[in-house]
């Protein structure tokens, strides 16, 4: 099949993806992909709507003719295409697709430490001739019975609670994030910081039971988290591995230090933290945490979360 099929999250780049794909990023992609789409190869997200099933009843009608898909937004917007890809496919039929992306958004991690550029500005992985099959996650929200899948990242704690507030109605946010992203994020994460207490959870994972008052956790498949952190330690994209980092019982105070050494890459292991290569755990709390999945988040009282080896083809520039 030789078609390829276009999403556009016109939300993305502060609103602006839209018009940054019709001014010139099209005819990139084009150019680059030595294709012309036509309007049906295209689809802009509405928002007005239920963008889950209209994005589900579009690649249910693209399936026949097209197996390359191209996500034009931020993290969130992958996320939100792989995810209708599997409900549609199944994890078996979803090995036959292979998925690009533009990056228009606030963190763009899923593109990092690509150096691929369209216009001078937007990450690109468009190389549909070079590929890999790699690892994603799946999480299961035990509490409501859903289930969602990740490629890049899954978070509780300060940081999910910052990412929740970013993506929330509020008006304050939303004039930061056209005014400037940077600001915006920043905005978010110190009211977050001010506002969040350690919650206590149920860590279980390989052959251990820990309880703990979580300040942050993260569970990586690649390197870079969250924009301006990373760490050095990662899985690489097919070894079937997450990689598990917790702080815990952190002050503000120590937690804004230890975020600091994370923009070097540094994780501290010491009484307040440790960390582990896993396959698979299980997050249980008496009270609803919030969890983050590629930057888009939900509430639960109990999770697991699993990786899924090789079961997606991605463009790796």
């Amino acid at each position: 099949m030789k078609n390829y099929s276009v999403v556009v999250n016109p939300q993305s780049s502060q609103g602006k993806a839209l018009s940054f794909w019709n001014e010139g990023i099209k005819s990139q992609v084009e150019k680059k992909l030595n294709i012309k789409l036509s309007p049906n190869d295209i689809h802009i997200l509405d928002f007005t709507s239920n963008t889950e099933n209209q994005l589900k009843t579009w690649i249910k009608g693209r399936l026949g003719t097209s197996n390359k898909f191209i996500s034009i937004s931020g993290d969130g917007g992958i996320h939100h295409l792989v995810n209708a890809l599997i409900r549609e496919t199944g994890e078996e039929d979803l090995k036959k697709i292979t998925v690009g992306a533009v990056g228009m958004g606030s963190s763009n991690d899923f593109h990092k430490p690509n150096k691929s550029l369209l216009a001078e500005r937007f990450p690109a992985r468009l190389s549909f001739e070079n590929t890999i099959q790699r690892d994603i996650g799946l999480c299961r929200d035990l509490t409501n019975n859903k289930s969602h899948y990740l490629l890049i990242n899954a978070s509780l704690g300060l940081t999910a609670h910052a990412n929740h507030f970013f993506n929330s109605s509020s008006p304050i946010l939303k004039f930061l994030q056209k005014a400037n992203t940077n600001v915006a994020i920043n905005y978010a994460a110190l009211s977050e910081l001010i506002r969040y207490k350690n919650q206590r959870i149920q860590i279980k994972y390989q052959d251990l039971v820990r309880n703990v008052e979580v300040s942050n956790l993260v569970l990586l498949k690649q390197n870079h988290f969250a924009g301006n952190f990373y760490f050095k330690n990662a899985p690489t994209p097919t070894d079937g591995n997450l990689a598990l980092y917790v702080h815990h019982g952190l002050s503000k105070l120590k937690f804004v230090k230890e975020m600091q050494f994370l923009e070097k890459g540094i994780f501290n292991d010491g009484p307040n933290s440790f960390s582990s290569f896993v396959k698979s755990l299980e997050i249980t709390a008496k009270e609803n945490f919030i969890v983050e999945l590629d930057g888009e988040t939900f509430s639960s009282k109990n999770i697991s979360i699993e990786t899924k080896s090789k079961i997606l083809s991605v463009c790796k520039s």
